[in-house]
């Protein structure tokens, strides 16, 4: 390749024939209508592709300038790269483009990130995870079962996660439900119980991108969804808003865990003017572990209820979810087929 710029804001030029025209009376300032660079999140010394289109309706020699905020444009076969710095973070690439009279710019931010390694959410039947709250009662979560949701094409399976405390204002036996499975780039829940141990399902369409790889400090997405109960009726519509917090080390009463990720969850669910649910909850994901803490409140009606738990212990198997990803074309819900 050759160099064409150095690191740190430093300035590259090069030449782009876009035609001969020399006559800049009544001169028409150059357009960038384009500027991308691939991948999305490239790591560390990466070479990321970078394309522009420009058009300049004058037919005049259009010299281009880049300024970067690190790393280095490099040029081969008159494609135009960019070589990533060392280190991580958000860093910029701009292009000017002028036709000796007048001037156009446009700037790409380009995350730079090493993905972490290990799996943040595992997958498996049998999989458990003990929590202590914050009144030292138990609570734990298992995987207990698969289940497909029928009417998507191809079908969708989805994982059970049976949640449940020795709280004593909770009757005994009586335990919640979530819905969870994978897909490429992330994990999704399609389903959760309303309310504590009751046998009401709110199902989500489309399915809620619950945690989108890789989790990078600084990240959002939003989903806005609809939501339907098992025999089809709508009850309601929201949104659900997550961004990752930072990235940790933490330790709980299970140990030391390196890399974790903190997210924030706020998921608002309505029926017309009437808030039906507010949730705020951040969960803090371990790799190779999961959940190790979570801290949620919850709002229905007048009443907000407050909880935090903290890992205490794990048992986990061989992650299963990842020969049940559906294709990207999936419907984004189906009929809905109760645990239990």
């Amino acid at each position: 390749m050759k160099r064409a710029a150095a690191a740190m804001a430093c300035v590259a030029t090069a030449m782009l024939l876009l035609g001969c025209g020399d006559d800049i009376e009544g001169n028409t300032a150059p357009n960038i209508l384009v500027l991308v660079t691939e991948p999305d999140y490239p790591a560390p010394g990466d070479a990321v592709g970078i394309r522009f289109d420009i058009l300049d309706l004058d037919g005049d020699r259009v010299r281009l300038t880049w300024d970067i905020s690190g790393g280095e444009i490099l040029v081969e076969d008159g494609k135009y790269f960019w070589r990533a710095p060392d280190d991580e973070g958000k860093h910029q690439i701009t292009l000017r483009a002028s036709d000796g009279q007048d001037v156009d710019s446009k700037t790409v931010d380009v995350l730079v990130w090493r993905p972490r390694e290990g799996n943040y959410y595992p997958l498996a039947i049998g999989n458990k995870w003990t929590y202590i709250d914050e009144n030292d009662e138990t609570v734990t979560r298992e995987v207990i079962a698969t289940i497909p949701i029928e009417h998507t094409v191809p079908t969708v399976t989805s994982y059970v996660i049976e949640t449940a405390t020795t709280d004593p204002g909770v009757p005994d036996g009586v335990v919640n439900f979530a819905y969870v499975g994978r897909v490429n780039e992330g994990i999704d829940q399609h389903a959760v119980n309303v309310i504590f141990g009751s046998g009401d399902t709110l199902i989500f369409d489309p399915y809620l991108p619950l945690y989108q790889w890789p989790l990078i400090p600084g990240k959002e997405w939003v989903a806005p969804f609809k939501a339907r109960v098992q025999d089809g009726f709508f009850v309601g519509e929201g949104t659900a808003t997550y961004r990752v917090i930072d990235e940790s080390t933490l330790t709980t009463a299970a140990g030391t865990f390196e890399h974790v990720f903190q997210i924030e969850e706020t998921f608002v669910w309505k029926l017309g003017d009437w808030d039906l649910d507010t949730t705020v909850a951040r969960k803090w994901l371990a790799p190779n572990v999961g959940i190790v803490k979570i801290d949620q409140t919850q709002t229905r009606g007048e009443q907000t209820q407050h909880t935090a738990v903290e890992l205490i212990d794990h048992e986990l198997r061989p992650d299963t979810s990842f020969d049940h990803i559906p294709a990207d074309e999936a419907a984004a819900a189906g009929r809905f087929i109760a645990a239990r």
